[in-house]
């Protein structure tokens, strides 16, 4: 709502400005030709024609916004396919599926999400019904504490025990964290080393891939969870299986 305020706010003055440049033009024309138009007349016809015209000023506005929407959306695209390369094949993130498909999904999520949880089977069911899809996860941590928590154990564990990511992975969709004592039960019930996890947990090297996941998500647009890049084509916000599907068919093709 502000935003557009802002924006109508912007195209009166545009309006107001054009007006006195035609004044000026109109002075000029007045003294030539011995007709007037005073200031007064200007802003009266500029006025009356706003208030006739309401319809105009919201297409002019609507049209802005659209074409604003479009270049933003240009630039991301733009950037997606610049980073390609880093966004799908970075060997710090995660890869479950085929990890040589000819497809390739990749998910940005916070397991505090409640609409990353709600999409989670649908990519779980994807990768079982397509046995030629590479799905990429990218931890990106963004709604506080205990989503970092979450992030950082399931990084560790992915350079500690990456045979073990998948099963962690699982578990902490389906759980809600809240400190790290929660964490720790998961990363006890799925058989991981919880001492050596939680050591890693604060190291460098993880915080350092969840900074460069955040970085790379800023760069391509992503500003919230889930978001996906399916084939090189950013998909942002949570989508259903029928749709996730048919994109990757539609890549394929």
């Amino acid at each position: 709502m502000n935003s557009t305020l802002k924006i109508i706010g912007l195209f009166l003055a545009m309006i107001l400005l054009i007006s006195i440049s035609t004044f000026g033009f109109l002075q000029g024309f007045s003294s030539d030709s011995g007709t007037g138009l005073s200031k007064n007349d200007v802003e009266k016809i500029v006025a009356e024609y706003i208030k006739g015209h309401p319809e105009a000023i919201i297409a002019s506005v609507t049209q802005y916004q659209k074409n604003s929407v479009n270049l933003e959306e240009q630039k991301t695209q733009k950037q997606v396919v610049e980073k390609r390369d880093i966004i799908e094949n970075d060997p710090t993130s995660p890869v479950i599926g085929n990890k040589n498909g000819d497809v390739t999904l990749v998910e940005f999520f916070d397991y505090s999400c409640g609409y990353c949880k709600k999409v989670f089977p649908y990519v779980m069911e994807l990768i079982k019904s397509d046995p030629n899809l590479k799905v990429v996860l990218k931890e990106f941590p963004i709604l506080g504490k205990s989503s970092t928590l979450a992030s950082k154990a399931a990084i560790a564990v992915n350079i500690e025990s990456p045979e073990k990511y998948l099963e962690v992975h699982k578990a902490l969709m389906k759980t809600r964290i809240k400190d790290l004592d929660g964490v720790k039960k998961v990363l006890a019930e799925s058989g991981v080393d919880v001492e050596k996890i939680v050591a890693k947990m604060n190291s460098d090297e993880v915080n350092s891939i969840i900074n460069k996941n955040r970085e790379l998500a800023g760069q391509i647009g992503i500003r919230g969870t889930p978001a996906f890049v399916i084939d090189g084509q950013l998909v942002p916000g949570a989508i259903g299986f029928d749709t996730m599907k048919q994109m990757v068919n539609d890549a394929r093709k």
